[in-house]
């Protein structure tokens, strides 16, 4: 599908709305503890309804995040080129979507023509969604990890006592929420992460990096030889990550998130050489279940883990290994295993799905 900016906006929404829930409740929360930390310096006649003053206080921190979110997603829309570029399940719906006017600014300046450049972002971009349609965990266990990284978010209360003048609290006007919430531009969050979030950052950089990784392998794979353009097109996309994607700013700006996976080119090796050595059904199958799919560690040692000599990769493959010969044999006795027919395992488009399908035998 080709979508305008607006359109992208409206379909992702419900997405983003979920993920900047939490920030928005704190941001309420720390607004109405203004009237109890500086209580002190309420003007008199105000000093006795602060019980009032408290659901105005949790509107206008709503509406001054409201503001930011728009402008976010505004500033985003312009630059995303399609429906899931930045990595995470946005739509409701899986599909392929793209944006013309931001896939043709991107092939500006290449001499490589327009149909060549729109197709390898549409190939880039079916990848990222049959990944996500057949590793059914993956999509809703990203934005759960994003999710609760808002919810340990905390407000740096100093800076909404600078931002916002209890004095002027009755004469608020749109405009001067507006500046308000300008001002607050790059301040709200305290600037120190706990333990808790520097554990799901680490985690969420590794997931995305090897979705990335992924979507860069098997486009190369399906491009290769058809293409003639596809090596200066996917150094364009690298630069483009190197550089810092578009997503990254909006991250920082509305859940205090430096979200920049740093290691796609060591994931796209690992993907390789684990097709190379154990096949297309091999290297899939590490998307069946979120135990099963590489660490940090494999990262680290490519090597290790393809071959088993790692302890992430003996793990894995093990009980990979377990898994397809179930599949194979039927299940142990012959009852079914966890994906065969009948059995309570997840039936296609699942977690124990990997893209190849469920009726895909292994490569051997």
């Amino acid at each position: 599908m080709a979508w305008s900016r607006a359109e992208w906006i409206e379909n992702t929404m419900g997405a983003w709305q979920h993920i900047t829930d939490p920030i928005a409740a704190s941001m309420a929360q720390a607004m109405g503890g203004l009237l109890q930390t500086g209580g002190a310096a309420l003007p008199p006649e105000l000093a006795g309804i602060s019980s009032m003053l408290s659901p105005m206080l949790n509107q206008m921190a709503g509406s001054m995040y409201s503001m930011q979110l728009a402008q976010a997603l505004g500033q985003l829309s312009t630059q995303v080129l399609t429906g899931t570029e930045i990595g995470l399940q946005l739509l409701a719906q899986p599909r392929v979507v793209v944006l013309p006017a931001a896939v043709g600014g991107f092939g500006e300046g290449l001499d490589i023509p327009a149909d060549d450049v729109l197709l390898y972002l549409t190939l880039r971009e079916t990848a990222r969604q049959r990944l996500f349609a057949e590793a059914g965990w993956l999509a809703p266990q990203l934005l759960a990890m994003v999710e609760h990284y808002a919810r340990e978010i905390r407000i740096d209360t100093s800076a909404l006592e600078d931002a916002v003048d209890i004095d002027d609290l009755g004469e608020l006007t749109p405009d001067k929420l507006l500046q308000v919430s300008e001002n607050l531009k790059g301040r709200l969050f305290e600037p120190t992460r706990t333990a808790e979030q520097d554990a799901i950052l680490a985690r969420l950089e590794t997931l995305v990096a090897l979705i990335e990784g992924w979507v860069d392998e098997v486009t190369s794979q399906a491009a290769q030889g058809w293409m003639p353009a596809e090596p200066q097109l996917s150094e364009m996309i690298r630069r483009r990550r190197g550089a810092g994607g578009p997503a990254e700013t909006v991250f920082r700006t509305l859940v205090g998130l430096e979200l920049r996976p740093r290691r796609v080119r060591d994931a796209a090796t690992l993907w390789a050489m684990l097709r190379e050595a154990r096949g297309i059904d091999g290297r899939d199958a590490l998307w069946a279940h979120p135990d099963l799919a590489p660490g940090a560690e494999a990262l680290d040692d490519p090597q290790g883990f393809v071959h088993g000599t790692s302890g992430e990769g003996s793990r894995a493959f093990d009980e990979i290994d377990l898994e397809l010969q179930q599949l194979l044999n039927g299940g142990p006795g012959n009852a079914g295993g966890p994906d065969a027919p009948g059995s309570d395992g997840p039936a296609a488009g699942d977690p124990g799905d990997g893209p190849e399908g469920p009726d895909a035998a292994p490569e051997s």
